[in-house]
């Protein structure tokens, strides 16, 4: 089942959408959630990431996020394993 039609919520399951985004916010990442209970804890996710749905901007851009750098390695071990592939074919 499609939720979802060239990036837009089908009409069909707009108020199941709805009902899903209500229920899910509280368990969103944000700063506030972040300084008050893991003030020292790295924030790390694997993108893409869905801002305003499942992590806000603040959490994004907070001092603790490694988010950028984690999807930087990534992309040199991407490259890596392709070399090493490309290597033993």
């Amino acid at each position: 089942m499609e939720f979802f039609e060239n990036g837009n919520v089908k009409s069909a399951y707009r108020k199941e959408y709805e009902r899903r985004k209500k229920v899910f916010r509280s368990y969103q990442l944000n700063a506030t959630l972040i300084n008050t209970y893991a003030p020292n804890a790295k924030i790390m996710h694997c993108m893409p990431c869905h801002t305003g749905y499942e992590i806000t901007r603040d959490a994004l851009d907070h001092k603790n996020s490694i988010i950028f750098d984690q999807a930087e390695n990534r992309l040199h071990m991407q490259k890596a394993c392709l070399l090493w592939l490309y290597a033993h074919r």
